[in-house]
């Protein structure tokens, strides 16, 4: 079905600037209604504080529901402040099976969980005046870093089990038995202010490993050794001392002894900058922000993105120094031991006519003999003198002995304890003051993490983050002047516009609106013609669809014209 609408030449004018005023507002109104649709609030400030974060065995940990972070975003979010402290509980209610390569792993938290966290605190704000602040770890509710150095709870802590990864790199089970890793405190805070350089800080408190291996009982037997070849040396030296039959006097059976002490009783498990080597139990606990230090390095400041394992020297050259000191302290305590001897003997005077039992006791260093027949204490004092000038000689060579019998392993110690740290860092990466090139809210955006653990570094088992805090900030005050500027210059620019002088309106007004009618009966006539209507009239045609728009985007454009001539009447009367 068509439709027609007729308009005659004497109607036309008025129709023009009917619809021409109708079209412009119409026009105006959907102009604005489209901008408001696609226009999306720009953020003035940002701020995202989250301790826990990676993605481990394919999990985006970012993602879990339960472990929300503190957000903050103005003005689309909660702002200007957002607090989200999580508990140790909740943290470790996370359930993610480790896997790979279709071996199973356990779980990163939850039952049987490799993962342990303490509660933490989530921080962060995004002021009006583009200013962004995050924190999370052991933080405040101002956004503070608070840790205490001396206090010893689980506050903003990780401790992992990687036992379950040592078989999963080849070679590691050779000389590692077990390995756990404490973060100790963890807390990072960053700021933007207007739209400057973000600031960050970061803080671990002691960060640090504990693991068993095969090397530390080695070193343990090699000291055994010595302390064996020395009895061995010091029992011979006794008991040829008392040779009695050379003099003819007597005869004597039994021997002597002399009690050394254990491994054990000469080591006691003092931390040597931050090492701690414990014989007994065939462990090593490095606290590493104290093993750093004692090397020079300050593990609170440190370049962006440092790799620990960039450390690897110093780290092994720090518990190659604490078993050196555990070999020193060895010998210093043997040499130093009061050595105690003992024994029985039984001599035998004149053929057997006199006999009787001796004891011997005291140390090597002051000998005692004693017997309960007086018939004897001819041989007690003969026995008292040879075995003190066996023992002074044996004294004064002890030094010397054991310094010669523990060289060796000092010699030994980098080749033991060294691939005992390379094996560590196959199963755990540790990286410090972590600054990826994109923040976690996106370009422009700056993120700082205390801490980012590496499982199976060169695997896809995943990485865990720690203490991470985000900003984007603007300089909200200098983009209020230049949008202010910007609106002053267009004002002025449509003043200038409006304003031509009284005098060229006068002038114009009558040639101007002779001109406007001209062109508008020109312009009616020729689209007549043009739609093919002879007698001059307008025909508007279209079917049910759309051919009606586009007579109706003609009669808006002929309206303008009639509009211009309305002004330009108005302001010739005026």
């Amino acid at each position: 079905m068509t439709n027609s609408v007729l308009l005659g030449k004497p109607e036309r004018k008025k129709w023009r600037a009917a619809l021409a005023g109708v079209g412009v507002v119409a026009l105006g109104i959907a102009g604005a209604s489209g901008l408001a649709a696609n226009a999306a609030t720009p953020s003035v400030s940002q701020g995202l504080g989250q301790f826990l974060s990676g993605t481990v065995a394919g999990t985006d940990l970012a993602n879990i529901v339960e472990i929300t972070p503190a957000s903050a975003d103005n003005p689309n979010g909660v702002h200007p402040d957002a607090n989200q402290p999580i508990s140790a509980t909740l943290l470790n209610s996370i359930n993610v099976p480790l896997q790979l390569g279709g071996t199973d792993l356990g779980n990163l938290g939850g039952d049987n969980g490799i993962l342990t966290l303490g509660a933490v605190a989530q921080r962060a704000t995004a002021q009006d005046d583009g200013t962004a602040t995050a924190g999370s770890g052991a933080v405040t509710d101002e956004g503070a870093i608070a840790i205490d150095p001396n206090t010893d709870s689980d506050f903003a802590d990780a401790t992992l089990s990687l036992d379950g990864l040592i078989g999963q790199v080849n070679g590691a089970s050779d000389v590692l038995s077990d390995l756990s890793l404490n973060t100790g405190h963890l807390a990072a805070t960053a700021s933007q202010v207007g739209g400057g350089v973000p600031d960050s800080h970061y803080l671990i408190s002691d960060l640090g490993f504990s693991l068993g291996s095969p090397a530390v009982g080695a070193l343990s037997d090699q000291l055994d050794g010595v302390l064996s070849d020395l009895q061995t040396t010091i029992n011979t030296a006794l008991n040829n001392s008392l040779d009695l039959d050379a003099l003819g006097l007597a005869s004597l059976s039994g021997s002597v002894s002399v009690t050394l002490p254990t491994v054990s009783d000469l080591v006691t498990t003092v931390p040597t900058n931050g090492v701690t080597i414990d014989l007994a139990n065939g462990t090593i606990a490095v606290d590493l922000e104290a093993l750093l230090q004692s090397q020079g390095i300050d593990i609170n400041n440190l370049p962006a993105n440092t790799n620990l394992a960039d450390y690897t020297p110093q780290i092994t050259a720090g518990i190659v120094a604490a078993a050196q000191a555990v070999v020193q302290q060895f010998v210093t305590n043997l040499t130093s031991a009061s050595l105690p001897i003992s024994g029985n003997l039984t001599a035998t005077l004149l053929g057997g006519v006199i006999s009787g039992g001796l004891t011997v006791g005291g140390t090597v260093a002051d000998p005692t003999v004693t017997t309960g027949n007086p018939l004897l204490d001819t041989v007690v004092g003969l026995l008292t003198s040879a075995l003190g000038t066996a023992g002074d000689t044996l004294l004064g060579t002890l030094s010397g002995t054991v310094n010669t019998a523990t060289g060796p392993i000092l010699s030994s110690l980098n080749g033991l304890l060294g691939p005992v740290v390379a094996a560590v860092n196959e199963v755990v990466g540790l990286t410090v003051n972590v600054q990826p090139a994109v923040g976690d809210l996106g370009a422009g955006s700056f993120t700082v993490r205390a801490l980012s653990i590496g499982l199976l570094p060169g695997t896809a088992l995943g990485t865990i983050n720690l203490a991470s805090a985000s900003v984007l900030g603007t300089d909200a005050a200098a983009a209020d002047a230049d949008t202010d500027a910007t609106a002053a210059d267009a004002d002025a620019a449509d003043t200038d516009a409006d304003a031509p002088s009284d005098t060229d309106v006068d002038a114009d007004a009558t040639d101007a609106d002779t001109a406007a009618d001209t062109a508008a009966d020109t312009a009616a006539d020729t689209a007549a013609d043009t739609a093919g209507d002879p007698d001059g009239s307008l025909a508007v045609t279209g079917s049910d669809d759309v051919t009606w728009l586009g007579g109706l985007a003609l009669l808006m454009l002929l309206a303008g014209a009639g509009v211009a001539v309305l002004a330009r009447r108005k302001a010739s009367q005026h």
